[in-house]
């Protein structure tokens, strides 16, 4: 895909990775997901006693928020790439022959 349609290709899937982790980061932001509690899962695992000490870690909102929605972006990378080579031949015959230009593709007919 790198190839044949260079930095569009790279530049889509980084845009649709954007949207996805912040629409997941807004959406527990505003308590339209459960966000788990990952202070207790944390404070729970025996290798924090051995590693920090018996005093338990307390990881802020919005950190908590924030490493959730990066696992829930990764467990999405399937249907992500699957969207980017859906999208990015799409986008290819819609963009003006000057845009493509800017990241190295040749109009293709």
């Amino acid at each position: 895909m790198f190839f044949t349609y260079g930095w569009l290709a790279v530049g889509t899937y980084f845009g649709v990775w954007l949207c996805t982790i912040s629409s997941v980061y807004a959406g527990l932001q505003f308590g339209l997901l459960p966000s788990p509690d990952l202070n207790a899962f944390l404070n729970g695992l025996s290798l924090k006693t051995y590693l920090f000490g018996p005093e338990p870690l307390v990881i802020p909102e919005w950190g908590r928020q924030l490493a959730v929605a990066f696992v829930v972006t990764k467990t999405t990378e399937p249907i992500r790439i699957v969207v980017v080579l859906g999208l990015v031949p799409s986008l290819v015959k819609r963009l003006p022959a000057g845009v493509l230009r800017l990241f190295g593709v040749k109009k293709l007919p």
